[in-house]
């Protein structure tokens, strides 16, 4: 299967594949960029497409009759659709940046300089529709190759500019399963004391991510090793205790991508309330609050007041029950009772929605069945009922990618 069929089997292509060839029509380059090339490279679904350009905001908007102008100084302009959009941004050099974040100017330029601005290789690929081919400035296809995440150029020169980037690399590696290249892994660790001045919002969004991660374990084992967790969240000292955090790790495996389950499970190995330093809405709260409060019952065997708390999450904290009884933390004569009870009266009260996913639904998407069916179906349920879908499609695709996994 060749580039062209690759990107004309993803949602919204026509759309992109538009809005490359107007600006060609127009006389401009125009590729498609970043990480809708990597993910298809790797045999993954394209979340977002981004088309960098030689055209300049105003150009754009001459070309396109609706436009939003949201960085028109940096170079970018965004092209609305019914249900997307498209990110279009001028070939640019980055100026110097002053805050760790942002640089101050841009100075248009060319395809390479451009590539060369971007923070690791394998997101500085671009895709040449009109030729059909990928195209290369730093060896981004050779590391995709080696599955290696690696910065464009020096990686202290880009931990410089953009603090936020010592996260993101662990984030990239928990995504895509990636090892860290050696001179990267160096600077990330040489870098983790100075993401404190990333604001909290961003470092929530990236730890979110990564909770979210198909290898979120393995980006949890660099965030420590690096000792990065220690720097975003100081007071939990069970991550500098060998023994404990060793405990710690194969309970990630039922995060079922809940970054509320993720906090309440580090609240609950820490043994007692330690300030939270992300941005959590009442809700992010209320239901981390809730998974705690159910943890604290199972622990005295309070099964009855486990079931009058008739709280819509219930499958979840059935999953953190699972992944903490496994840590020894508590009793496994209690679960088979508590999970058979709580899903009875749950299913009595007909308070949980129908699953999205079910066993079927994997047989038909060519899978095998298999004793790993239950695991990723519970998973995919919880994530369903946290509200991490948006769509029965989006369920699906999740549920296909764990099993590949």
């Amino acid at each position: 299967m060749g580039l062209k069929d690759l990107f004309a089997r993803q949602p919204h292509w026509p759309d992109v594949q538009s809005v490359v060839q107007k600006l060609n029509r127009a006389e401009f380059t125009a590729y498609v960029a970043g990480g809708a090339v990597r993910d298809l490279l790797l045999g993954q679904k394209a979340k977002d497409f981004d088309v960098a350009t030689d055209a300049k905001p105003e150009d754009v908007e001459k070309i396109f009759k609706k436009t939003i102008n949201v960085g028109r100084l940096f170079g970018t302009t965004i092209v609305p659709f019914e249900n997307h959009q498209i990110e279009i941004t001028t070939f640019r050099k980055d100026g110097a940046y002053k805050d760790g974040r942002h640089p101050e100017a841009v100075e248009f330029s060319a395809p390479e300089e451009d590539a060369k601005r971007r923070d690791f290789t394998v997101n500085a690929l671009f895709y040449d529709l009109a030729n059909d081919r990928v195209i290369d400035y730093v060896g981004g296809l050779a590391d995709l190759e080696r599955k290696v995440l690696r910065t464009v150029g020096l990686a202290s020169e880009r931990f410089e500019e953009d603090k936020l980037r010592v996260l993101r690399a662990v984030r990239f590696a928990a995504q895509l399963g990636f090892t860290i290249d050696e001179e990267t892994l160096r600077a990330v660790r040489d870098f983790a004391s100075q993401i404190r001045v990333v604001s909290f919002e961003r470092i929530t969004e990236e730890v979110k991510k990564l909770v979210r991660a198909s290898h979120v374990r393995h980006g949890l084992e660099i965030l420590h090793e690096v000792k990065l967790l220690e720097v975003i969240w100081p007071e939990l000292t069970f991550v500098g205790d060998r023994e404990r955090f060793k405990a710690f790790l194969p309970v990630t495996g039922h995060l079922a991508g809940s970054f509320e389950m993720f906090i309440a499970l580090c609240l609950i190995f820490e043994g007692h309330e330690v300030p939270v330093p992300f941005i959590l809405s009442r809700e992010q709260k209320r239901r981390v609050d809730f998974l705690r409060r159910g943890f604290e019952h199972q622990r005295k065997n309070e099964i009855d007041v486990l079931l009058d708390m008739n709280e819509e999450d219930g499958p979840l904290l059935t999953e953190l029950s699972l992944a903490l009884s496994g840590a020894n933390l508590l009793p496994k004569t209690l679960m088979p009772e508590w999970i058979e009870r709580f899903l009875k009266v749950s299913d009595e009260h007909g308070e949980l929605p129908k699953p999205w996913v079910n066993g079927d639904d994997l047989l038909k998407l060519g899978f095998k069945a298999s004793s790993q069916f239950g695991q990723v179906l519970n998973k995919i349920y919880s994530a369903q009922l946290g509200g991490e879908f948006a769509s029965r499609d989006e369920a699906l695709t999740a549920a296909a990618r764990l099993l590949k996994n």
